[in-house]
């Protein structure tokens, strides 16, 4: 977390005023509150120092993390942002002035990615969780800090749940970022409602391609060395492409062009698009029915102003006579 403030999110605000690399909503759509979660984890090892320079058998610590457990709480906040700033990081990835402040970053040891970076204060909960867990094994019942500890623990716990109910999520974004890397900034990948539902190789002809099935969205590209710069060979909606299964080869249609692509299990690569494709007909259909529904609520507001209006105009004109 010192990382991330004191190497990223400190030098970029520091820069608005000079040379912006990034715009304050961008910093804080990224960064989120990680300067308070740095300020809690500092308190926390300040105390914990304090503890252990005196120590002997009769030391407490469980109250300390039990007097911490209500501001950990801040936590769910940064986990619920941190789709949105994974989105944030793939949009800003494309921009110059940020891609050179990320290649001075990268001689700053230790040389941790940013998506990384951003990852890793929802991982320390967990951790917390074992390091209680092991201290607690460790302390006799009797003692005065078994309760405490105990307690302590309760609350880390809730914390892990609602990140463990998540974990799935977080991988899938770090993926995502991954391949946004892979296949270069001309495609935009980081949607906040977007998912991976299977992943990876197809053969080609002659090459070995990479392919990425999401809830919405198809691509396939071949991976190259450097950074961005993959080369894509689709990149189309689920409800732009038909399917057809012939023998061992999938044939995609995007565009009145074709794609023959050969998985490693075609019927059951075929299964997942028709279940992936059925999905998404059933979301866009929803949303539809939405915006149809949002639609005529509005028409009947506007209705409703427009007699109240002339309720009020025919009121008035009564007065007047």
């Amino acid at each position: 977390m010192t990382q991330i403030v004191q190497q990223w999110e400190t030098p970029l605000r520091e820069l608005l005023n000079t040379k912006p690399v990034l715009s304050e909503p961008e910093i804080q759509s990224i960064f989120s509150i990680s300067k308070e979660i740095m300020e809690i984890h500092i308190g926390i090892m300040k105390q914990l120092q304090v503890v252990v320079d005196a120590w002997d058998i009769h030391q407490q610590i469980g109250q300390i993390f039990l007097n911490s457990a209500p501001v950990l709480v801040l936590y769910t906040q940064y986990v619920n942002n941190y789709d949105k700033a994974m989105v944030t990081v793939g949009q800003v990835a494309k921009k110059k002035t940020f891609l050179s402040f990320v290649a001075e970053r990268t001689t700053l040891p230790p040389t941790v990615a940013l998506p990384q970076l951003l990852i890793q204060p929802i991982q320390r909960i967990p951790r917390y969780q074992l390091l209680l867990q092991e201290m607690i094994k460790n302390t006799w019942i009797t003692h005065g800090d078994y309760g405490l500890l105990s307690n302590a623990l309760d609350h880390i716990k809730v914390l892990s749940a609602v990140i463990d109910e998540r974990k799935g999520h977080f991988d899938t974004m770090n993926d995502m970022f991954t391949i946004q890397e892979e296949i270069g900034k001309k495609y935009k990948l980081m949607e906040e409602n977007r998912s991976i539902l299977d992943r990876g190789n197809f053969t080609y002809g002659d090459k070995n391609v990479q392919y990425c099935l999401m809830n919405d969205l198809l691509v396939v590209w071949q991976k190259a060395s450097g950074l961005f710069s993959g080369s894509v060979l689709l990149y189309a909606p689920l409800l732009e492409l038909v399917c057809k299964l012939e023998g061992e080869v999938i044939h995609v249609v995007y565009n009145e062009k074709i794609y023959s692509f050969s998985p490693k299990n075609p019927a059951e690569w075929h299964q997942k698009f028709l279940a992936a494709k059925a999905s998404a007909i059933k979301t866009n259909m929803n949303k539809h029915h939405e915006q149809m529904m949002e639609s005529k609520d509005k028409d009947k507001e506007e209705k409703g102003k427009e007699e109240k209006e002339k309720e009020k105009e025919k009121e008035d004109k009564e007065k007047e006579k």
